[in-house]
């Protein structure tokens, strides 16, 4: 029976703490050892976690005196894992039935994939996660590393959610930790390395849920009109186009691809700011979307958008209708012309 380290970071959610663990020590078909990583959290997490313990000797925990950043915690977990199979798990976040002796299989079948994946659920609810049940029978595919790369680059989204994702241990250990200046796109980066490795394995069923609440990490990235997750995806792309651009074919293509996509939505919501009479967050995108992708500011609507704000927010008011009425009578008059 093949071994699966969890470890999971813990940060004040310790009233999310018993559902996760629930969700791990209750997995069939597979060796399990638990870590909880308390990173000084000031909420009942230290008794709850000390309980757990008592309960199952699976589980292990360590606190810090200081929080050192849920990268750390990362990481920490990341040395400490022995097992054939590593999974972080956030704590929380929960793992469906059978999750782990699904991904395992498929692992144990397919020593050429260094990871695995599956789908994943949105949940706003409390207590223990109710996934539907599959038993062993799960589709799946292998994925290129060429093809989720160029997928990752295209759409910028990264697909794996972390409580999903099953790596094996000796991979992990030789492409290394979690990039402490990617605090909310270091699993994005993660994958990445993982699919320059090799192939990755997708189950094509729910194997966790990602828990949405007022105080996910993730959520301070969001503000401002998404800038901060932008500015840490751009970041993610160009640290593995460094690293990789010699020995992986196509990835300067995909580089100025994205790059230029992601200016393109910056300064689109810029526009949108702009309207909204929110200057100074406008200006943040805009600066964002010229460093991105510095030929932009040749593109015509980043010009109409210069003499707008050149305008202000209220001449443009003013002139905003005369300009669409303008507009939707050009088309009619070049028609007449010719």
């Amino acid at each position: 029976m093949s071994g699966v380290d969890v470890v999971i970071p813990c940060f004040n959610y310790g009233h999310y703490l018993r559902a996760c663990a629930a969700s791990l020590l209750s997995q069939q078909g597979v060796q399990i050892r638990a870590m909880i990583i308390d990173n000084a959290s000031t909420d009942q997490t230290p008794e709850i976690a000390r309980e757990l313990v008592s309960q199952d000797p699976r589980v292990e925990y360590r606190r810090h005196a200081v929080n050192q950043g849920h990268i750390a915690s990362f990481n920490e977990g990341l040395d400490w894992a022995t097992a054939k199979y590593t999974v972080v798990l956030p704590a929380d976040d929960l793992l469906a039935p059978g999750a782990l002796s699904r991904a395992v299989r498929f692992l144990d079948a397919h020593p050429e994939v260094g990871m695995c994946f599956g789908e994943h659920v949105e949940w706003c609810g409390e207590g223990q996660f109710h996934a539907p049940s599959r038993g062993e029978d799960c589709p799946w595919q292998i994925i290129s590393g060429a093809a989720f790369i160029e997928t990752t680059y295209v759409t910028q989204s990264c697909l794996p959610q972390m409580c999903t994702a099953v790596v094996r241990t000796e991979v992990q250990r030789r492409l290394g930790g979690y990039r402490p200046e990617l605090p909310h796109a270091g699993d994005m980066e993660m994958w990445l390395r993982f699919a320059a490795d090799g192939p990755l394995g997708q189950l094509n069923c729910i194997q966790g849920a990602f828990r949405r609440h007022a105080q996910n990490v993730s959520r301070q990235y969001y503000a401002d009109r998404g800038l901060g997750d932008a500015v840490q995806r751009r970041l993610v792309f160009r640290l593995f186009f460094e690293k990789h651009r010699q020995r992986i074919e196509g990835l300067q293509r995909l580089e100025s691809l994205a790059m230029r996509e992601m200016a393109v939505q910056a300064f689109w919501r810029a526009s949108h700011l702009f309207e909204q009479g929110d200057r100074a967050a406008c200006n943040r995108h805009l600066c964002f979307a010229r460093e991105t992708c510095p030929e932009l500011v040749s593109w015509p609507p980043w010009s109409r958008l210069r003499w707008k704000r050149l305008a202000g927010p209220r001449l443009w008011a003013l002139l905003r209708p005369l300009v669409n009425r303008f507009r939707g009578r050009a088309p009619q008059e070049s028609t007449a012309l010719s």
